[in-house]
Formats: structure tokens, sequence, C-alpha cells
């Protein structure tokens, strides 16, 4: 073969393999990528179920609370409406006297 024919696909070989080396870096990145990623949202997704987890004992005291508090409300409102059924403190006090 020609000498300067043997020169260009030596170079074209060269250029062929690095680009083959900066493919598979390339590659590499966008696996490795991809991996992290779905990483950190596993443990984003795992550290919220683990908080859910272990406050849910907490959650459900404060909830029992706020329903307590809530009932006795409605039994102040209860109590409240009642009383105005009744009539004035007045009326109630006469018919105890009577």
């Amino acid at each position: 073969m020609d000498p300067e024919i043997d020169k260009a696909l030596s170079e074209q070989m060269e250029l062929i393999e690095e680009n083959n080396r900066l493919i598979k870096k390339i590659h590499k990145s966008i696996v490795m990528g991809r991996f992290i990623s779905i990483l950190y949202w596993v443990v984003i997704i795992g550290s919220a179920l683990g908080a859910y987890y272990f406050l849910q004992p907490y959650v459900d005291v404060v909830l029992k609370a706020y329903e307590n508090i809530k009932e006795g409300f409605g039994a102040a409102q209860d109590l409240s409406s009642s009383i105005t059924e009744f009539g004035s403190v007045e009326s109630i006090v006469e018919g105890l006297g009577n």
C-alpha cells in the first residue's frame, strides 16, 4: 500500500479508538448518574416513610387530644344551648323558690 494511505488509516484508527474511549466514559457517566438519581429518591422516600413510621404514635396521641378538645367544646356548646333553653337565671331561681 501507499505510505500516505497507511498514515491516513492509522490516524483514522487512532481517532476511532479515542472516540470509542470517550463514548465509553460518557456511557459510564450516564449509568452512574442514573444510579445516583435512583439512590437519591430511594433515600428521600425511605426517610419520609421511616419518619412516618416512627412519628405515627405521636401523631395518634395528638389527634386523640384534638378529638377530646373538640368533644369538650361540643359539650360546652350543648350546655350553653341547654341553659338558654331554660330561660334566664332569674326564672330558674324563681322556679326554685316555689
